[in-house]
Order: C-alpha cells, then structure tokens, then sequence
C-alpha cells in the first residue's frame, strides 16, 4: 500500500503519513499522544499558552511514556504568547523528536534543529515557507483558511496548486478541507 509506505511516513517513523492537528485543550495530554501514536501517526501536542509549571504538571513522563514512537510538540511563536520563552526551554529540555512551530517567526527553528529537533513549519503562503526553509525548517504543513478558519487567506485546494511544484525535495504534508476518500487519498 502506497499510503502506508510511503516517503512521509518514513520520513516521520510512523505507520502513516499523518501528523495529528494540535488543538489546545483537546490534544494536550499524554493520553492522546499515545492513542495518536498506537494509531500510527505522529501526536502533535499542543503547548497552547501554558505556562512551564503548566507543562511540566500536565505533560509529566511524556517522554517517558511515548518511549520510541515519535511526538511533536506544538507551539505558537506569535508575541501573544506570554510563555514562548519558556515554552521553548521546556522543548529543548524534553528533546522530542520534532517540534511543530503553528504561527509566528519561524526563526525559532534555528535553535530547535541545533537541538537536534526535527522541525515543522505550519504555512499559509509560499513567502512563509520560503521564510521557513530560510531558518532550517525541512518539513512543511501547508494549511488553508478552511482549517480551524484562522490562518491564511486562500482555501487548501488553492494554496496547494500554488505550493506542491514550487518547492522540488521538501517534504509537504496538507491540512484543512480535506474529507474522507478520494479528496484525501489525492492529498
């Protein structure tokens, strides 16, 4: 099945080329990490805006219990982010495979890659993603207005006419209005 052995999904070290969208208060815990990870994606744990004691209360052992599946953690790098700093310090210290970087300055993936962490740049247009590669970033979630209906400007569909031949050898995943079957399968 090419679905399931495909260059993603070994890129990422799970079953399916799938990252899980990182919602805050739903996807959050360790527990859904794990059902996530048992599923055959890769978790996205979202940091929200919480703060270090925050995550260091409610994300203790995630390491520990995700063992040797692959994780992210996902957090927002916009200046609305009170905890940003602190957040980044955590991920450095935890050392996840990959961290997720949902809005904001992707600059900050500079850091995290020579952490040795994997990062993932979530983007509405080719300049952030130009941007992105800029700082170091070798994984890309490209995401439509239709996604939670707070980024970007163009649908999915759109976006990734304008994004899938632009950028030869960069792994690009896609989020937002795809449905079940076909739509998805061609995604």
């Amino acid at each position: 099945d090419g679905f399931v052995e495909s260059a993603a999904a070994r890129f990422l070290g799970t079953q399916y080329p799938i990252i899980q969208g990182a919602m805050t208060w739903i996807s959050d815990t360790p527990e859904f990490a794990q059902a996530v990870s048992e599923a055959g994606g890769l978790p996205a744990l979202a940091l929200g805006l919480k703060s270090r004691a925050d995550l260091e209360k409610d994300l203790d052992g995630l390491g520990e219990n995700m063992g040797q599946n692959p994780y992210a953690q996902n957090f927002i790098a916009l200046p609305e982010n009170p905890h940003l700093e602190e957040q980044l310090a955590w991920i450095e210290q935890l050392h996840p495979p990959y961290a997720v970087i949902a809005a904001g300055d992707p600059s900050h993936a500079t850091p995290l890659q020579a952490h040795g962490i994997q990062t993932i740049y979530v983007a509405s247009s080719a300049d952030l993603i130009r941007m992105a590669l800029g700082a170091g970033v070798r994984f890309v979630v490209i995401e439509g207005s239709e996604a939670g209906g707070h980024i970007g400007h163009v649908s999915t569909v759109v976006l990734l006419q304008e994004i899938l031949f632009a950028f030869d050898d960069l792994p690009i995943f896609v989020a937002g209005g795809i449905s079940p079957g076909a739509p998805a399968t061609v995604a």
